[in-house]
């Protein structure tokens, strides 16, 4: 076969690579080359720092309030509370929380209750910690996540103004060594860099609990998560998709505003939480289906297109782009990565990329087909 045969393949090829390479930037270099919003304590000293209230829910989670909670106590901040959610615990989580309450004043502690009366998860039990908190902004964070910096609520905090009552923050896992490990940072990873970016380009559509302000009136003049409480997952993403505005909203990706959370350290867990986190996504509004469908179309589309070229006389410019693909992907990546320490990361984004395209129709079909209820307990 001679190649211009196989002229439309090159030219449908050229022309979804690079679209989706100039996707890739527009919406990644938002956050990347973006201004580091950074607490200035010479410019904000004569600012007043509103008060905030910290709101962590916890089920059985004594071993990480152990270690974890005094950093989120312990926050270099003028006036703020730390309220904890006991959800439920049958650890010694209550008894924890009680000595920990001894020692900081600003420790709020708030049980729910086993009980038929109402539909329990951690819906339920963040609308009681927003209902007990006693300041108006309010900041996410889970029991098996902590602040890398005694600096996160200023950093997070000086973001709010008069019009942002949103602030969607970076949340990373641990690192590790094992496989899993890489793919379940690198999904991190890239995920926030697009909720990030496409918050920075007028379309809010998440953001994760591990890392999550917001003016709890927005909650409640909204009706908190009626509109899905009988959804296990949503209490992050499916909330801000409804109430985040190109106004309202702004992001914070400087070193001392990130958080860290442990993670699932076998395939079958994270299968399991990614499968559940998937059902909500049919739920965002249009304009956020518009732009998460536009860019899988354009990574779909490459990755066919690629494999189709395999088979051809082609072959040769499919590795061509393959690789000029990789290298993009390391040279956008490279400066988010440095600032979240995840440079080893770097290798392994391109490959994680080609993966998740193949394993989230995978857990589609299999939210589709599981039979009896989908959800684990909170």
């Amino acid at each position: 076969m001679q190649i211009p045969e196989f002229t439309p393949l090159l030219i449908a090829l050229l022309t979804v690579s690079g679209l989706k390479l100039t996707a890739d930037w527009v919406i990644n270099g938002l956050v990347v080359f973006s201004k580091k919003e950074k607490y200035n304590p010479k410019k904000n000293d004569q600012l007043k720092l509103p008060k905030v209230s910290i709101i962590i829910c916890a089920r059985n989670e004594s071993h990480n309030l152990i270690e974890f909670l005094p950093k989120v106590l312990e926050q270099d901040y003028p006036d703020f509370e730390v309220v904890v959610v006991n959800d439920r615990s049958i650890d010694d989580t209550q008894t924890l929380l009680n000595a920990f309450a001894i020692k900081h004043s600003n420790l709020k502690v708030t049980r729910v209750q086993e009980s038929e009366l109402h539909w329990a998860g951690k819906k339920f039990a963040l609308t009681i910690g927003l209902k007990s908190a006693s300041n108006s902004l309010v900041l996410l964070t889970d029991a098996d996540c902590f602040p890398e910096s005694d600096q996160w609520l200023k950093e997070m905090s000086s973001n709010f103004s008069d019009t942002k009552k949103i602030i969607l923050g970076y949340g990373a896992y641990q690192k590790g060594t094992s496989l899993i490990n890489k793919l379940i940072r690198s999904e991190a990873f890239t995920i926030a860099l697009q909720y990030l970016g496409l918050a920075k380009m007028g379309v809010p559509y998440m953001g994760v609990g591990r890392n999550l302000a917001y003016n709890k009136d927005l909650f409640f003049d909204n009706r908190g998560f009626a509109s899905h409480q009988f959804m296990a997952s949503g209490d992050d993403d499916l909330f801000i998709n409804e109430v985040a505005t190109k106004k309202n909203t702004t992001i914070s990706f400087n070193e001392k505003s990130y958080t860290t959370s442990i993670p699932e350290k076998s395939l079958k867990l994270w299968m399991e939480q990614k499968r559940r986190h998937l059902t909500t996504s049919n739920r965002y509004n249009f304009i956020s289906k518009f732009a998460l469908l536009f860019t899988s179309s354009l990574r779909y589309s490459f990755y066919l297109l690629l494999i189709i070229c395999f088979f051809t006389e082609l072959y040769l410019v499919g590795l061509i782009l393959f690789l000029l693909n990789s290298i993009s992907l390391i040279a956008l990546y490279y400066l988010p990565a440095k600032r979240t320490k995840s440079v080893d990361l770097l290798i392994w984004l391109p490959i994680s990329e080609f993966f998740l395209l193949l394993f989230y129709p995978f857990l589609l079909i299999w939210n589709t087909i599981i039979s009896g209820n989908p959800w684990k307990n909170y």
